[in-house]
C-alpha cells in the first residue's frame, strides 16, 4: 500500500511541476506583427529520470498532459549510469526540459544554477502546499528554489535504553555533538553503534 501511495504523491507532484512550468508563453508575433494568428506548434517536453518502476506512470501522465496541454512529452527512464548520462547531455549543451538529478543538496543543482542551464521554479503552486520550513530548506545558497520534491520521508534513529545505560547515557541526544558524544560512549563499551 506504501508504494502505491508514493507514486501518486509522486506523479501528482510531477503533474503540477509539468504543468506550472509547460504553462505557454504568449504567442510569438508573425509577419503582419500580432500574436493572434501565429500557427499553432506542436511542442515536446523532455523528462529524463531514473525510476523505472514509474515508466508506466510517467507515460500515462505524459498522455493526460499532452491531452489537456497539446504539449507532448518524451521521458526517458534510464536506471543505471542516470548520473553520467545526465553529465554527458550537459557537456554536450542538450539538458532535457525536466530531470531527476539522482542526488540531493546543493551540490546536486549548483552547477547548473551557477552557468544559467536551469530556471527558478519557487512561483509554482505546489509550494503553497507545502510546509514553509520544508520549502526554506529547498532554498539554494543564491535564494532560489531550482527543484520540486518528488517525494518526502521520514527518517530517524532509533536507541536501545540498555545499551545507553550499559554506557552510562542517562540523558537522550538532542544536538549532533550529543549524538557523536553517545555514540563515541556506546563504542567505548564494545558495541557499533550504527
Amino acid at each position: 500500500m506504501k508504494s502505491k501511495w508514493s507514486k501518486v504523491v509522486i506523479c501528482l507532484l510531477v503533474v503540477m511541476m509539468l504543468t506550472a512550468a509547460c504553462t505557454p508563453s504568449a504567442p510569438e508575433a508573425n509577419e503582419s506583427g500580432n500574436g493572434n494568428d501565429a500557427p499553432a506548434e506542436t511542442r515536446t517536453l523532455s523528462v529524463f529520470h531514473f525510476n523505472s518502476a514509474l515508466a508506466d506512470e510517467t507515460e500515462q501522465m505524459g498522455k493526460m498532459f499532452e491531452a489537456y496541454s497539446g504539449i507532448r512529452t518524451s521521458t526517458e527512464v534510464l536506471a543505471s549510469d542516470h548520473s553520467t548520462v545526465l553529465a554527458s547531455r550537459d557537456a554536450a549543451g542538450n539538458l532535457p526540459d525536466i530531470f531527476d538529478t539522482g542526488s540531493y543538496g546543493e551540490h546536486a543543482l549548483k552547477r547548473w544554477y551557477e552557468n544559467g542551464k536551469v530556471q527558478p521554479v519557487q512561483d509554482l503552486a505546489v509550494f503553497d502546499l507545502l510546509d514553509p520550513v520544508f520549502v526554506e530548506g529547498l532554498r539554494s545558497e543564491d535564494g532560489n528554489i531550482y527543484l520540486v520534491p518528488k517525494g518526502a520521508q521520514a527518517s530517524g534513529i532509533l536507541y536501545n535504553m540498555d545499551i545507553f545505560e550499559e554506557a552510562g547515557i542517562t540523558k537522550l541526544p538532542e544536538t549532533f555533538d550529543e549524538l557523536v558524544a553517545a555514540a563515541e560512549k556506546i563504542s567505548a563499551i564494545g558495541v557499533t553503534p550504527f
